[in-house]
Order: structure tokens, then sequence, then C-alpha cells
């Protein structure tokens, strides 16, 4: 299940930096800028897949339990 999400999550972030390298007038900035997109979004994708696959689970606070302490 996770995978597709990271997929989809990927593919939206390179969509969105090539809209913003292709709308921009100075191509510096916008290269900056998909670049950015493009590497931190791994990160978040990854962060946000494991937070709602697993995170319910590992930091319940309901249990008041820290990473199955």
């Amino acid at each position: 299940l996770g995978i597709p999400i990271l997929f989809g999550v990927e593919v939206l972030s390179l969509v969105a930096a090539l809209k913003v390298m292709m709308s921009s007038a100075d191509a510096e900035e916008a290269a900056r800028f998909a670049n950015a997109v493009i590497r931190v979004s791994g990160l978040v994708a990854a962060c946000a897949a494991w937070l709602y696959l697993l995170g319910r689970e590992r930091l319940s606070l309901a249990a008041r339990k820290w990473l199955g302490s």
C-alpha cells in the first residue's frame, strides 16, 4: 500500500517542478526551486506514508505508549 502512495507523490512533485520550470521567467531560480522540491518530496512522502500507515499503532497517545515502551 505504501509503494503506490510514494510513487504518486513523486509523480506529483515532478509535475509541479516541471510546471514551475516551464512557467517561470527566471530560469536559475526556477531550477533551484524544482531541485529543492524533488529532493524534499521523497523524504516528506516517506515520512507521511509511515505516519499514515504505521503511526497510529506506533505513536498511540491513547495507549500512553511511545514507540512500544
